[in-house]
C-alpha cells in the first residue's frame, strides 16, 4: 500500500516541494545561486561567506526574534523583518543578474605592465607581450630567445597577449603591479647552456 502511495506522482512532487523549501533551501539553493551568479574562481569564497553569515544568523536570530516579540507583544514585527530581509536579498540577486544580462564586464585580463624576466615595459596595447594561463607576463624577446615559449613558473605555454584597445583602457584599466622575477629566466638560460 505504501509503495502505491509513493509511486503516485503528485505525492512525490509534494515531497520535493517540502524538501526544497526546507533542507534544500538551506543546503542546495545557496550553492546553486552562487554557481549561477559568480565565477568559478569566486565560488569557494562566496559560499564560505554565506555559510559564516548563516552561522551568525542561526546563533543570534532566535534571541532577536524573542526580543522583538517581547517588545511588540506579537511576532508580527519579527516576521516583517524576516520578509524585508528576504526581499532585499532577492533584490540584490536580481540586480546582479541585470548587470550580467546587460553585458557588464566582471573579470578581465590583468595586463601586467612589464616583463618578469627583463622588466621591460609592456604597454596594454602592445603586441610584444606574452602570457601563460596564470598571466605570468614576458616580452617577445625573452619568450622566444630565452624561454622557448614555455613559462618558467608553471611550465605552461606562452601565447601572445590580446591587446586592449586604447579607448577601453579608461573604463577597464590595466594592472600597475610590476612582477620582476628574473631568477626563473636565469634558471632556464643556465639549463640551456649545460645542454649537450
Amino acid at each position: 500500500m505504501l509503495g502505491g502511495v509513493v509511486d503516485r506522482m503528485d505525492v512525490r512532487v509534494a515531497g520535493c516541494i517540502v524538501v526544497g523549501l526546507g533542507v534544500g533551501n538551506t543546503v542546495s539553493l545557496p550553492g546553486l545561486l552562487v554557481g549561477r551568479e559568480f565565477s568559478r574562481a569566486q565560488f569557494a569564497s562566496v559560499v564560505s561567506l554565506i555559510t559564516a553569515t548563516n552561522q551568525v544568523a542561526f546563533a543570534f536570530t532566535p534571541a532577536l526574534m524573542g526580543i522583538l516579540r517581547d517588545a511588540t507583544g506579537s511576532y508580527g514585527a519579527a516576521l516583517a523583518l524576516c520578509l524585508g530581509l528576504d526581499a532585499m536579498a532577492a533584490g540584490v540577486v536580481m540586480m546582479g543578474r541585470g548587470r550580467a544580462a546587460a553585458g557588464e564586464v566582471t573579470s578581465m585580463l590583468q595586463l601586467r605592465p612589464s616583463c618578469e624576466c627583463c622588466d621591460r615595459n609592456l604597454d596594454p596595447s602592445s603586441r610584444e607581450a606574452f602570457i601563460c594561463s596564470f598571466e605570468c607576463t614576458f616580452c617577445r624577446d625573452c619568450t622566444e630567445r630565452i624561454l622557448g615559449g614555455t613559462c618558467p613558473n608553471c611550465r605552461g605555454e606562452l601565447v601572445r597577449r590580446p591587446a586592449r584597445p586604447v579607448e577601453k583602457q579608461a573604463k577597464f584599466p590595466p594592472s600597475t603591479e610590476r612582477v620582476f622575477k628574473p631568477e626563473g629566466c636565469q634558471r632556464v638560460a643556465a639549463a640551456a647552456e649545460h645542454r649537450p
